[in-house]
């Protein structure tokens, strides 16, 4: 009976062991394989996020891309409008223009016709009296011997007289222009013309065009105030560099003062250019 008991005793608690040691077993199973998910979401996580921060990088790097080719797209919808709006301005100056010479021409053509009027109405021939037999008669000998003109020389004269009014003379050596009404002194000026690598012609010439304002046509449509054409594109006119007059600066043009090349231009205006000659020596 006793020795019943004890095996039963001895068997309960064998079999207590073995159950608790199994449970510890598995609780150690357990908790190795949960340290090992643990990990495995870890590493899993830490891919994630790399993946996610690179993708929001290159999302960044999408978004900049595409900002600055829209920025790019509105600076040349920009320049467009500017480009057309500039070509409309353009084109309204140069109506004005021409508009403005027109009415000087008309002006200019009416105040002549008045000035012929007024001179032909003034005009009168003047009584000669004859000299008295009471008046005194000068000696020969006190008048001044003067030596007469050939017909050849009174000839050329009364031609020059005739064809030049206004002349302009250009010294490219000095950089100077001096203007004469007949023969007096109109103006003197310091100019600009051609600098290394252009040229301005030597010679004689007449203007062969007027212009008010002139875009030029070579160089950016660059303002040419009061221009007087007198060889192909070559002329006279005004500047705004007025800190290179007196020194070579130019295209091969021949550049003034903006006030003095519109005294020029008023008086060719008024006197013509089939009266106005132009000089440039060396």
């Amino acid at each position: 009976m006793l020795r019943s008991t004890m095996i039963l005793i001895f068997t309960f608690i064998l079999t207590f062991i073995v159950l608790y040691a199994g449970s510890n077993y598995s609780d150690q199973i357990s908790r190795d394989r949960l340290a090992a998910i643990d990990e495995e979401q870890s590493d899993l996580l830490e891919l994630l996020g790399n993946e996610n921060s690179k993708i929001i990088a290159d999302r960044e790097l999408y978004l900049k891309e595409l900002e600055q080719q829209a920025e790019e797209q509105r600076e040349m919808q920009k320049l467009k409008r500017l480009r057309v709006q500039k070509e409309a301005l353009d084109a309204i100056v140069n109506e004005q223009q021409i508009l403005r010479e027109k009415r000087e021409d008309s002006v200019e053509k009416e105040k002549r016709g008045q000035v012929e009027v007024e001179m032909k109405e003034e005009i009168s021939v003047p009584k000669v009296e004859p000299i008295s037999k009471e008046e005194p008669v000068y000696k020969a000998e006190l008048a001044p011997k003067v030596k007469p003109l050939s017909q050849a020389e009174a000839e050329v004269d009364v031609e020059v007289d005739k064809k030049r009014q206004i002349t302009v003379h250009i010294d490219l050596s000095e950089q100077e222009m001096r203007v004469y009404n007949k023969d007096t002194l109109f103006g003197e000026w310091r100019v600009s013309t051609a600098k290394g690598g252009h040229i301005t012609p030597v010679g004689r010439f007449k203007p062969k065009t007027l212009k008010r304002m002139h875009y030029s046509s070579r160089y950016h449509k660059s303002q040419m105030p009061y221009s007087i054409f007198f060889k192909g594109n070559y002329a006279i006119h005004g500047t705004k560099v007025i800190k290179h007059l007196g020194r070579k600066a130019s295209h091969g043009c021949v550049r003034l003062h903006p006030g003095n090349a519109k005294k020029l231009y008023q008086l060719v205006r008024k006197y013509g250019k089939k009266s106005t000659e132009i000089i440039i020596t060396k």
